[in-house]
């Protein structure tokens, strides 16, 4: 059987006592550090979770900026290259035209140049045929 004697009451007393000095000097004060880490880790992992969610809808919002910028300038470019292709036809329309006038204008030049080419050709034929019907004339007469 087991003997109680002052010795053993004595180690509980001191085990109490020092469970009591070591909760009141340490463990309290361990276990508010470690619930104010755990407060803190959590709030932390809160931040994190919000931030990535915050990172996310930038990531979708910029996705779509990307997109609509990439379509805007998708069109904008069709919208240039129709306009060039218009303007590229005006311009050959124009030059077109303008060669057109050229032409007809170098074909009537050519017509002015000619008539006048002919009409000085008639006239020195006119007097030449002049010059022969009045020495015909002249010499019908003298004989």
């Amino acid at each position: 059987m087991v003997d109680i004697n002052l010795t053993i009451v004595i180690q509980a007393v001191s085990f109490l006592f020092l469970v009591f000095i070591m909760k009141r000097i340490f463990w309290e004060p361990l276990m508010r550090h470690i619930d104010r880490r755990d407060g803190l880790i959590a709030g932390r992992k809160e931040d994190i979770e919000k931030l990535q969610a915050e990172s996310q809808k930038m990531r979708e919002e910029y996705t779509t900026r990307i997109r609509a910028a990439r379509k805007e300038g998708i069109t904008l470019r069709d919208g240039l290259i129709r306009d060039g292709r218009i303007e590229r036809l005006r311009l050959i329309d124009e030059a077109m035209d303008e060669a057109e006038r050229v032409v007809s204008d170098g074909e009537k030049e050519l017509l002015d140049v000619k008539r006048a080419a002919l009409l000085a050709v008639k006239d020195e034929e006119i007097a030449t045929m002049a010059d022969q019907i009045v020495s015909r004339i002249l010499s019908a007469a003298n004989v």
